[in-house]
């Protein structure tokens, strides 16, 4: 009986590593065949597979143009003589969508060698995947692009205004120091703080940079000389 006993108890035991040493290797082939692996996730950073699932939806899509209408509602509102005009808002936020349609192509691709030998991703299956996983990047992405924009871009850009100071450098260089705490912000939630800091800070400050950039362009923000509402 403790033979019997000691051989189920070690059964048992080898079972549990097994499964310790598969786990990890299957949910990180799930993450990547559902769209959501990758250093391009920094902004939905810690939400785990399910909330990736969630919010790579068309409701996402849906509350972010929400929140930009709302945003944009509010600064018309009690703007007579507003800086930026609304047809130059929408330029701006057109510009924003197609810069994310790009960054999300470069965030999300996978060559079909680390697909097969990394998530053991089929090579009839890759395509397939690959897409599933570029749509994801793209409406997280670009959700989250817009309403970083509604939240703090664009009233970072009215600041600067009320000021005489909106111009391209000046937005670029409130982008570097908002991206910044924001990589801080994310690093600090990994299994280790700030381990991968250098890399989240290279990733948050350079995508922000591009959008930012691609904002500033669609509205009309000029390099040197301010813009003025009367200018707009």
């Amino acid at each position: 009986m403790l033979r019997e006993a000691q051989a189920r108890s070690e059964e048992a035991s080898q079972a549990k590593r097994c499964w310790q040493d598969e786990l990890p290797k299957a949910v990180q082939r799930f993450d990547y065949e559902h769209g959501s692996c990758g250093d391009g996730q920094a902004a939905v950073h810690g939400l785990g597979l399910m909330g990736k699932e969630f919010l790579a939806s068309p409701v996402t899509v849906v509350v972010a143009l929400l929140v930009a209408f709302a945003s944009s509602w509010v600064y018309y509102a009690g703007n007579q003589e507003p800086l930026i005009p609304r047809r130059r808002l929408l330029c701006g936020y057109v510009a924003v969508t197609l810069s994310s349609l790009v960054l999300a192509a470069t965030s999300a691709y996978v060559a079909p060698e680390e697909a097969a030998s990394r998530w053991q991703v089929s090579q009839e299956r890759y395509w397939q995947v690959l897409a599933n996983h570029y749509f994801t990047t793209l409406i997280l992405m670009g959700s989250v692009a817009i309403v970083g924009l509604a939240i703090v871009g664009f009233p970072v850009v009215v600041t600067l205004g009320r000021f005489r100071v909106a111009t391209i450098p000046n937005v670029l260089a409130a982008s570097v120091l908002i991206s910044a705490l924001v990589a801080v912000l994310l690093s600090s939630h990994d299994v280790t703080p700030f381990q991968h800091l250098a890399r989240t800070l290279v990733y948050v400050i350079g995508t922000h940079l591009v959008l930012a950039l691609s904002f500033c362009l669609g509205i009309g923000l000029p390099w040197r000389r301010p813009l003025r509402a009367h200018e707009a």
